[in-house]
């Protein structure tokens, strides 16, 4: 395969024929699948900005933390699909998505033709493809519209499918997030934020080996971080390694699933990506000897073993 295949089109979906301007839009209903990390904040910000929010998460934590935001919570699909007008999927891997879409009792048999279904996942492009053409055979309209938290300006949202579909869709981009781009038709949404998340990976991995090989070197980490401050080398990552915050957030768990599925979808449109293979080795050897709720500059403790070296500011 040399490229992403689109879905066959041999079923036209049924589009609502009415327009919303953007004060029509903050008066709808919106149902949000999945209010963790990503999801919550979501709600909290379409609550704040006058949307009616409906979240449906497993956990009591994420569903209080929802309500206190001005959120309502469903106890299952069918009443998050009653009460929304737009549909939001904010889940931790493809095969979730999978299931709350396509499982038995699932969106699709729920959601009247029509329905707009945005996945803000990060997904396989390859099984995002084969959603839509189950969504089209049920007449659901469904973009795919990742996002990355990697921006100093806030969440970018990068979004695949039909103009029309991501012009509806994107007064609620623009209340959750900073930027959001429609970068082409339905699975290119997923590449892109894939790609993001090689680029981004490799850049903290970079840092990270020459923490550690400074360290080694005998250099204080400290003044290292303040003499490439002014510079195209300047970054906060290094300065977090060196305070060994490594955060609790889960990220470099999900980071390393998301490179997962870039060599997947490389392995389908035949790319060679050995920078790729090795990232997703060294945040699973960083995975499989720290901690799981670690985030990305973890990844540190991978070349501080190989080193026998601490990155600190005290040497």
């Amino acid at each position: 395969m040399s490229a992403i295949r689109q879905p066959h089109r041999s079923q036209r979906i049924v589009v609502p024929t009415h327009k919303y301007s953007r004060e029509q839009m903050v008066s709808r209903a919106v149902g949000l699948i999945g209010a963790g990390n990503v999801g919550g904040r979501m709600a909290k910000d379409l609550a704040a900005a006058g949307y009616r929010v409906t979240v449906l998460d497993p956990s009591e934590k994420a569903q209080s933390r929802a309500r206190a935001n001005g959120a309502a919570c469903a106890a299952d699909l069918a009443e998050l699909v009653a009460a929304s007008e737009i549909v939001l999927l904010s889940l931790p891997n493809s095969d979730i998505v999978d299931e709350v879409v396509a499982g038995d009792g699932g969106l699709l048999s729920l959601l009247p033709p029509g329905r707009l279904l945005v996945d803000m996942s990060t997904s396989l492009p390859a099984r995002t493809l084969r959603l839509v053409e189950l969504c089209e055979r049920a007449g659901v309209r469904m973009i795919d519209a990742p996002i990355t938290l990697g921006s100093p300006h806030g969440m970018v949202i990068m979004a695949g499918g039909p103009q029309e579909w991501y012009d509806e869709a994107k007064p609620l981009f623009d209340v959750v997030g900073y930027k959001s781009t429609l970068v082409g038709p339905h699975g290119h949404g997923h590449v892109t934020k894939l790609v993001q998340n090689m680029i981004s990976g490799v850049n903290t991995a970079i840092v990270a080996e020459a923490a550690a090989y400074a360290a080694k070197a005998g250099v204080d980490i400290g003044r290292i971080v303040e003499a490439l401050r002014d510079t195209s080398a300047n970054s906060g990552a290094m300065a977090s390694m060196m305070r060994r915050d490594f955060g609790d957030g889960g990220q470099l768990a999900l980071h390393h699933k998301d490179l997962g599925y870039a060599l997947r979808s490389g392995a389908d449109v035949g790319a060679a990506m050995p920078f790729t293979e090795l990232l997703r080795d060294v945040f699973g050897d960083t995975l499989e000897h720290g901690d799981t709720h670690w985030s990305q500059v973890a990844c540190v403790t991978y070349w501080e073993r190989r080193m026998d070296v601490e990155v600190n500011a005290e040497r």
